[in-house]
């Protein structure tokens, strides 16, 4: 739902599984099928702890039993966007009511990322 910074690839293919999910959830309603797409920030797995830190742990990484019990939570009540980091609804929220700031801002953290790579 938000874009990885400094990952273009992770982010497009996030994207796109929104996008894939939305398009189940339309498609198949009429059939009683429902989807749950399952949207956390930072996650304690090998491929987090493999990139260097960055603004996805910084409303703290969950442990992946934590995640799996929120999933399972969310499937059982029939949610469709799950977060397991509730802070990312406001951040959601943000990014909708004025894009260009979310814009600038994202930039600013992506800068700030930059140069704590150069050092």
């Amino acid at each position: 739902m938000l874009s990885q910074i400094g990952s273009p690839a992770y982010s497009t293919t996030k994207h796109a599984a929104v996008g894939f999910a939305e398009n189940l959830a339309i498609s198949h309603e009429a059939d009683g099928i429902k989807v749950s797409m399952l949207c956390p920030q930072g996650v304690d797995t090998n491929m987090l702890r493999a990139i260097p830190k960055g603004p996805q742990s910084d409303d703290g990484d969950l442990s992946p039993e934590e995640v799996a019990q929120d999933a399972l939570k969310g499937i059982e009540q029939e949610t469709f966007v799950i977060l397991p980091h509730p802070q990312v609804l406001g951040y959601m929220r943000n990014k909708t009511e004025n894009y260009d700031r979310w814009i600038a801002g994202m930039a600013k953290i992506q800068a700030k990322m930059r140069k704590s790579y150069e050092k």
